[in-house]
């Protein structure tokens, strides 16, 4: 079980970390826009776990919020876990005039399975937290067509328990995140962002790889 819980561990840091969420200009997604809201349909592949995800990202003249939830599935478990989570950030200049943008995000999420693990009646949760800034900008404009490059830097916290039959064992794990994404942003309206994340100071992390479609609400 202690095995089993090392692996759930893994699974939670490779997929329900909180990573930079590509959010706006700074992580790759056009600029904030007050009142408008953003839907985000996204894909993370890792070694043993893929997850897929929805989330409504609200605006307001300087902060976002997001809620999203989705399901992962875990090779090494034969099962998946549902996914529930939020995140908080704001968009701010540097420095006067500077074509640049810093996102300051905390982002929190929650997995619920698998359950029943191998027919044992042991269960599977998990909790991430992440806290970080990215940075981005447009690096090439026209009427119909935007470039936006963008990378971050997090420190973030997984934990996985199993739980039932008389077991209840749990782990935890700190550890940082560096992350980039490139939107291809289409009249305003549509972004394609492909993404990577790579875990710093995690034990048997692995690079994750991400694919998401943003959706603009005019």
């Amino acid at each position: 079980m202690r095995y089993l819980c090392s692996l759930a561990l893994c699974a939670a840091a490779a997929v329900l970390v909180p990573r930079a969420a590509f959010t706006q200009v700074c992580l790759a997604q056009p600029s904030l826009i007050a009142g408008k809201a953003t839907v985000l349909v996204n894909g993370t592949f890792a070694d043993g776990s893929d997850s897929f995800t929805g989330t409504a990202r609200f605006a307001g003249s300087q902060l976002f919020g997001d809620v999203s939830a989705g399901v992962s599935s875990y090779d090494e478990f034969d099962g998946s876990s549902f996914l529930l989570g939020g995140a908080l950030g704001g968009q701010i200049a540097p420095t006067a005039g500077s074509s640049l943008r810093l996102c300051p995000i905390a982002n929190v999420q929650f997995g619920f399975g698998p359950n029943d693990i191998g027919g044992s009646g042991v269960d599977m949760s998990q909790q991430a937290f992440g806290a970080g800034v990215g940075i981005g900008g447009i690096a090439m404009r026209s009427q119909s067509f935007q470039l936006i490059p963008a990378g971050g830097v997090q420190l973030a916290w997984a934990r996985a328990k199993l739980n039932g039959e008389g077991v209840s064992i749990s782990d935890s794990e700190t550890y940082g995140i560096i992350s980039g994404g490139l939107g291809f942003a289409l009249p305003n309206t549509l972004t394609i962002t492909p993404s990577l994340s790579i875990p710093v100071g995690l034990e048997n992390g692995d690079t994750s790889f991400g694919l998401t479609f943003g959706f603009r609400f005019r």
